[in-house]
């Protein structure tokens, strides 16, 4: 239907209307149109695009199914419904009327990324890559494609390939926020700190107001143990919004580990008077509570784990023991819900839970399976991953402290509570001399976000090597740069390759006249054990070590050593050596 120059005139000014956003004046020339013209296919189209644009998706759909009717070949009809569509999330029909779009059109890049917008949503994440990538061929500066394809590659945890897309985003627009962002963010869960505080700083450079980068790079320099760097950020954060409940929390871990413990609390406390149940503040004062020796109030909270998913705290929909009922004659299983360190402290307390009279399952970690089956034959041992019998209740092995009301009085402290066989069979790798035989680790797993605070560079061991002792290196994992710098030394043994699992760890560690240690599973084991060892400290250590001591309540084996100040270790191995070794 041909209309009149006049209503064309119309249709026009109704279409600038709309496009500067003057949506209601422009409905109304559409509306008194469409009273008029009721078959016109761009009519139709154009007021149905504009009910996409006020949202009212209901009549957008008709008006534009009318459209279709009177012109079924309108490629940007069929994509306008496709929108539509999507924008009700319902995205097979959205899917079936853009891939009619593009088959009268191959050409148009919108097609596919809306599309591949489509496609992402019902999962078809292949497919969405494709249509994106097609977008992309058709148009490279297509900067939302561009985001479609990387925001794709990042769900299904593709991050190099969603890196790589988000830098040819930065290569189209080099002060892109979002494609900064996203960036930083990637390569901080890639563990690339460094890089990821580049880009955040270079977002920061173009909006510094940008408080979500700020409290990202905090979160980097947290892991690099850069505390006064990443304190710092938290601090200008909080100055811009006064209060933020995140910053709050990770502000107070600062200034935990950092040693400031009065102002820890007092941010906890101040998260707590804007949501007094928030379950990060709660939580992180139960670490400042048993950290001090306050067990009753600390290992009550510590239960909120549970809420913040940190750990497993459910193994099955079974009942969670916590000694609130009778378990005489029942099934409990107990699993390790932490590291492994943690499963060797809490083992203490198997024999306190057998007095109870249950049968026990202990689920237990592969590298703790041959030691632990080697305890106590009236224990069900099964490994992670075998097949569990049938059990009446569960509770995670960290509970135990507090389902035994553990406090400072009663810490279950009998030790050796873990035994190894006399017979050792990798006597070929120790020297049979007078020379006192020292056991040794330096670090923990890398994969525990405390571990740049726990552990020591290597370089600073050196003058410790040079005493007249022999050193057994306990640690498993050696880098290149660790067994490079060992070489220095001839009164040192690796034993790296004879440390299968736990099991092998105690053969050794029972030949050593003491061990030395950071805070790591090999301490535990060592005391648990009750081997003479020396357990070396980060300024503001596990909540297992308490403040000041310097011996330790859990193994009466231990002598501690503690940092004075922050991420100096140079200070420990120097007390080590002049107070207690020069002193043997």
């Amino acid at each position: 239907m041909n209309l009149p120059k006049q209503i064309e005139k119309e249709i026009q000014v109704a279409f600038d209307l709309q496009k500067s956003k003057n949506y209601s004046a422009a409905e109304k020339i559409y509306e008194d149109l469409y009273k008029k013209f009721t078959k016109n296919s761009t009519l139709l189209m154009l007021y149905g695009i504009l009910k996409i644009q006020t949202k009212d998706y209901e009549n957008a759909i008709n008006l534009l199914k009318m459209s279709l009717e009177c012109d079924k070949d309108n490629e940007i009809t069929l994509c306008n419904l496709g929108i539509v569509f999507f924008n009700i999330k319902k995205f097979e029909e959205s899917v079936e009327f853009l891939n009619r779009a593009i088959l009268l059109n191959t050409n148009n890049p919108n097609y596919f990324y809306h599309l591949g917008n489509s496609l992402r949503k019902l999962k078809a994440f292949n497919q969405a890559c494709n249509s994106y990538q097609n977008a992309i061929n058709l148009k490279n500066d297509d900067i939302q494609s561009h985001f479609g394809l990387a925001y794709t590659y990042k769900e299904i945890n593709q991050l190099n390939a969603a890196l790589i897309t988000f830098k040819k985003i930065i290569a189209i627009e080099r002060k892109n926020i979002e494609a900064l962002f996203e960036i930083g963010n990637i390569l901080l869960d890639l563990k690339k700190f460094n890089a990821a505080i580049y880009y955040f700083d270079r977002l920061l450079k173009i909006d510094n107001s940008h408080v979500d980068a700020l409290f990202m790079k905090g979160v980097c320099l947290n892991m690099l143990n850069k505390l006064y760097d990443a304190l710092n950020c938290y601090s200008v954060i909080l100055s811009k919004i006064s209060i933020d409940i995140d910053t709050l929390i990770n502000r107070g871990l600062i200034l935990k580990n950092l040693g400031f413990y009065n102002e820890a609390y007092s941010d906890f406390n101040s998260v707590l008077k804007i949501d007094r149940n928030n379950y990060g503040a709660l939580f992180n004062l139960s670490l400042l509570k048993l950290l001090e020796g306050n067990f009753s109030e600390g290992l009550k909270l510590y239960e909120l784990r549970k809420e913040l998913g940190l750990g497993r705290y459910k193994f099955s929909s079974k009942p969670t023991w916590l000694n609130n009922f009778s378990i005489e004659n029942k099934i409990i299983l107990i699993f390790s819900d932490q590291g492994l360190g943690d499963f060797i402290q809490c083992y203490r307390y198997i024999s306190l839970l057998k007095e109870l009279k249950p049968r026990i399952i202990l689920l237990t970690p592969k590298p703790l399976t041959k030691i632990i089956q080697n305890q106590d034959p009236e224990i069900d041992v099964i490994e992670e991953g075998q097949l569990i019998p049938a059990f009446d209740f569960e509770c995670p092995i960290m509970s135990l402290p507090y389902a035994f009301k553990t406090d400072f009085e009663s810490i279950p402290a009998r030790v050796p509570y873990l035994k190894t066989d006399n017979k050792l069979n990798i006597q070929s790798c120790l020297k049979r001399n007078s020379v006192q035989k020292i056991g040794i680790v330096w670090r923990g797993s890398a994969e525990n976000d405390n571990d740049a605070r726990r552990s020591i560079p290597i370089k600073i061991l050196e003058p410790l090597f040079k005493e007249k002792f022999e050193f057994h290196i306990l640690q498993k994992d050696l880098n290149l740069k660790e067994r490079s710098f060992l070489k220095k030394f001839n009164n040192i043994i690796i034993h790296s390759n004879h440390l299968n699992d736990f099991y092998d760890t105690s053969l050794v560690i029972n030949e050593m006249n003491f061990i030395i240690s950071v805070d790591t599973s090999v301490a535990h084991l060592a005391g648990a054990m009750n081997k003479k060892t020396f357990l070396l400290l980060s300024l503001s250590p596990s909540f297992w070590w308490l403040l000041n001591f310097k011996t330790s309540p859990w193994y009466p084996s231990f002598t501690i050593i503690r940092q004075i100040k922050f991420d100096d270790w140079q200070s420990v191995i120097d007390d080590l050596i002049i107070n207690y070794l020069r002193l043997r």
